[in-house]
């Protein structure tokens, strides 16, 4: 609804622009340049008239015409660009009529109303929603229409609205209210409807429904009864009181809706959508589902212009389909009342139909993030993603119940695998690929106006498609620009796969893998267990070398909590062993105590989800505490060598040969001046075991700099960082401190343009394995930061360090890892030690379990052991003598 009305106010805002543009122009060569841009807008071609603008700018170079003309121009290029998604081109006009403004003397409420109202509705659009919030702050105190700053109000109260500031809302709604009425608006529809929803969002049932019924009532007085606006407001009303339980009296309003859409705007509209929609969630909630799925079946053949079928059980194919969220929203919808109506009769036949259109959902997601630029865009699919697969993963599950067929247990591994690469990670991705620059300019240029022209021809679909009367001929032009822009996209990723296998491999390589094929990489004495977490139900695949397991258990607020307790308690100084031993124990027969018949004496690699990543599963407890000593608990390493790894994918892939040598990078700062950091004057004792084991690259004191470390990654098999680690706010993640001034931190962004090479990386830091919990994408933390940046495996902490049990485990770590042990186990064997030889304070977890392995923690070092067989040859030798003697003597 919101599109629709800033789109509505931008185009009274265009109209008047254009009529004064129109006038401005002495010249006759500027009139009619203006007067075919004016045509060209209003008959949607976008395109034209911005080519027409630029041209003319380009050959005149605005010569010979005034300083507010000039502006003109560049006001008209930014509200065109703004049409069709280029927001970064608009901006930068927008931004050039404000430098022109500043150097002349310009009516600064004229540059307020055009320039900073434009500009902030293409930041809201962008979701870029603080910015635009200044803007309007700043429009506020230029303009004098009290009609213009309404409009102002308004925006302000949907911002604040989005910003979750509820009490900023509602008195800007108000301020606008007191405005309309003052000059007697219209349209204060509008701002009564801004309000109601407002209250809406902050639970205040009495007070939203008022200003819902204000609202209605304004529309039918000055619109009446049979316009777009009066179905509108009865669709807002309808949904609100079905949303909150008045379920007769919402089912009226949508009715009404409804039918007013139908006759002003035919079946096949993306009003008539959205209220159709609306209509199969209300039938969603009364239990009608076979309804509840027609209305879904025709809010589709509203929404998609080649889509004709009536029968609930077929899908559009992703080809005929403009990808954008409502049809996301609709499919979603589907495939619920397909699962519901599944718990009823047919359950093969529904869940199936279910899992089509969740997998259609994620094939528009992957069609939409070719299109995406923006932040808000990249959150809203990732949360739409997130929402998708679990349903597939739920939708899997009831059919191999079902079905017994393995084929969907498989898939829901795979499925849960995958939700753990979206939108976010593609986002790091790009900037990693970006920064390589084995790939030319012009070629990067080509890819990013490919994007956008993607996103551009969307938006003018879907912007025709909300049209009165759309334009059939217009669509046909406009979906077969977008077939053909999506096939040369399709010939670009391929020539970059055949033609710069590293960009390609970095932002357009599918962490997807075959399960029989990871399956022969596993030794017959691991398991792979990974774990996908929703508010009800708590999934737990298991892979061995020959066999694949899905166990679903059901969870409660009361897990989430535990989960939640736990990780906190190991934030504090000192574990409070009471709370500890019963939180682990529990934890232990959520997580591990099912699986004992798969994972039994086998080394495991957990693959975790949400705030899973923030467990060290070596500290849960196999049996209840039956004394006070930590160091007489029975602890999960004592059963199982464990690491782990982001996703199952990551462990694909044909291993290296070892190498006989292998050369490390080990680097240790001082903190001179800062007793807090000095506090870590352990790290250097590590860098002087590590010396004393390996071919080492040394930096320690003040030599051990970030710029040091940038120029001798590459080639190092081995990287030890033994510093501080302190938590980035601004990005909620962890960055490594050579240097306490400012100006030597190493952030994650600092990784995206590395390559590499290491075979381990180790963290030895605070909070390296911390940062922020994205949905299905875990944690973002600089420690698998290290891993999207090329480290086959990464040692990381998730808590402050304990420097003095930091120095003897990784000395008892790096002697096994120089004997030729796997990482993992050499990290397990060391742990093992330590707690050998702790007391029962020391044996504390949040001493010795602090610091896990993910990735691939296989053998680092190749010990060659010739050497062992020369006491064997000359044994053989003597006992070969001794017998022929023997016989001799005989």
């Amino acid at each position: 609804m919101l599109k629709r009305i800033i789109i509505h106010s931008i185009l009274i805002w265009v109209c008047n622009l254009t009529s004064n543009i129109y006038c401005q122009y002495p010249s006759d060569r500027v009139e009619i340049v203006i007067k075919e841009i004016h045509n060209l807008y209003f008959n949607s071609d976008y395109y034209r008239a911005i080519d027409s603008l630029e041209n003319f700018v380009n050959t005149s170079g605005l010569r010979n015409i005034t300083a507010k003309d000039s502006i003109d121009i560049y006001i008209y290029l930014g509200i065109l660009n703004k049409k069709i998604t280029n927001y970064n081109e608009s901006i930068k006009y927008y931004e050039k009529a404000i430098r022109i403004a500043i150097s002349s003397e310009i009516d600064r409420n004229y540059i307020a109303r055009f320039v900073y109202m434009n500009m902030a509705m293409v930041y809201q659009r962008s979701g870029e929603l603080v910015k635009a919030k200044n803007l309007l702050n700043k429009a506020l105190e230029e303009i004098d229409n009290n009609e213009i700053i309404g409009w102002v109000y308004y925006y302000l109260g949907i911002i604040s609205r989005n910003l979750g500031e509820y009490d900023e809302s509602i008195f800007q709604f108000k301020k606008c209210i007191s405005l309309h009425r003052k000059i007697g608006s219209s349209e204060i529809y509008y701002s009564y409807n801004g309000l109601a929803r407002t209250y809406d969002h902050f639970n205040k049932f009495g007070l939203a429904k008022k200003y819902y019924i204000k609202s209605l009532k304004y529309r039918e007085k000055y619109l009446g009864i049979n316009s777009l606006e009066f179905a509108l407001g009865n669709l807002n009303y309808g949904d609100f009181l079905v949303r909150n339980g008045k379920l007769e009296d919402g089912r009226q309003y949508l009715y009404k809706a409804n039918k007013i859409y139908i006759d002003l705007l035919g079946t096949k509209h993306v009003n008539s959508a959205y209220c159709l929609q609306k209509l199969g969630e209300y039938y969603i909630i009364v239990d009608s589902l076979h309804k509840s799925l027609q209305y879904f079946q025709q809010a589709l053949i509203a929404q998609v212009y080649d889509f004709n079928n009536t029968d609930i059980y077929q899908h559009p194919h992703i080809w005929d389909i403009t990808v954008n969220m409502a049809i996301i929203d609709i499919l979603k919808l589907k495939a619920r009342a397909f699962q519901q109506l599944a718990e009823k009769q047919e359950a093969e036949k529904n869940y199936r139909a279910a899992l089509q259109a969740l997998e259609l959902v994620i094939q528009v997601i992957d069609r939409l993030k070719m299109g995406y630029q923006f932040e808000q865009s990249r959150i809203e699919l990732t949360d739409n993603e997130e929402d998708a697969y679990t349903q597939i993963i739920y939708a899997c599950h009831r059919l191999f119940e079902i079905t017994g067929q393995s084929i969907y247990k498989e898939k829901a591994f795979l499925y849960a695998d995958q939700i753990k690469y979206s939108a976010l990670t593609a986002a790091i991705r790009e900037d990693q690929a970006l920064a390589h620059a084995n790939i030319p300019d012009s070629l990067i240029d080509f890819e990013q106006a490919l994007r956008q022209n993607i996103s551009s021809y969307n938006s003018l679909v879907a912007q025709e498609m909300e049209r009165t009367n759309p334009d059939s001929a217009r669509l046909d032009a406009l979906n077969n620009k977008l077939f053909t822009l999506y096939r040369r996209q399709d010939s670009l990723v391929r020539a970059l796969e055949r033609n710069y296998p590293v960009y390609y491999n970095i932002k357009y390589r599918q962490e997807s893998f075959n399960i029989w094929s990871l399956q022969q990489q596993l030794k017959r004495n691991q398991a792979i267990v990974e774990y996908t977490i929703t508010d009800s139900l708590l999934y737990i695949f298991t892979l061995t070398h020959k066999d694949t397991e899905m166990h679903t258990f059901p969870i409660d607020r009361s897990f989430h909590q535990l989960l939640t307790t736990y990780i906190d308690d190991f934030q504090s100084e000192f574990l409070d062993y009471d709370n500890y031993t019963h939180q682990a124990h529990q934890l232990y027969q959520y997580l591990i105590e099912p699986l004992t018949s798969v994972t039994n004496k086998k080394e495991l690699i957990i693959i975790p989800d949400r705030q899973l990543g923030l467990i060290s599963f070596e500290s849960l407890l196999t049996k209840p505490a039956t004394q006070r000593n930590f160091k007489k608990l029975d602890y999960l390493i004592y059963d199982h060598v464990i690491s782990y790894s982001f996703t199952a994918a990551m462990l694909t892939g044909k291993e290296e040969a070892l190498s006989a040598e292998q050369h490390m990078l080990a680097m240790a700062p001082a903190y001179p001046g800062n007793d807090y950091l000095n506090i870590f004057h352990n790290t250097e004792k590590e860098i002087e075991i590590i010396d004393k084991k390996f071919r080492t690259t040394t930096f320690t004191g003040s030599k051990a700099t970030k710029e040091a470390f940038l120029n001798n990654y590459p080639d190092k098999r081995m990287i030890h960082l033994a510093m501080h680690g302190e938590m980035d706010t601004a990005n909620n993640s962890t960055r490594l401190v050579f240097y306490p001034d400012g100006e030597h931190l190493l952030f994650s962004g600092d990784l995206y343009g590395l390559d590499l090479d290491a075979e381990l990386v180790v963290l030895s830091a605070c909070n390296t394995g911390r940062g922020m919990l994205r949905g299905g994408e875990g944690i973002l933390s600089l420690g698998r930061d290290f891993l999207m940046a090329g480290a086959e495996s990464v040692i990381y902490s998730l808590w402050d360090a304990d420097s003095k049990a930091d120095k003897e485990i990784y000395k008892r770590f790096y002697t096994r890892l120089n004997r030729g042990m796997s990482s993992a186990k050499a990290l397990h064997k060391a742990k093992k030690e330590y707690l050998k030889r702790a007391d029962a304070y020391t044996a504390s977890p949040l001493r010795w379990s602090n610091h896990i392995i993910a990735g691939k923690p296989g053998a680092i070092y190749q010990v060659n052991r010739w050497y062992l067989l020369v006491p064997i040859l000359v044994l053989v030798l003597l006992i070969t003598i001794w017998i022929v003697r023997s016989k001799k003597s005989y």
